[in-house]
């Protein structure tokens, strides 16, 4: 069964300026939030 971790997801988004960034961020894996 999968577990709870901490995964890296990012994020592509546009800036107000119009310009692409990517954003990397650590976040906890769906399995965690589903474990009540």
């Amino acid at each position: 069964s999968p577990q709870c971790e901490v995964v890296t997801a990012t994020m592509t988004y546009r800036n107000s300026a119009g310009d692409v960034e990517v954003l990397s961020y650590e976040q906890l894996s769906s399995v965690c939030t589903n474990q009540n």
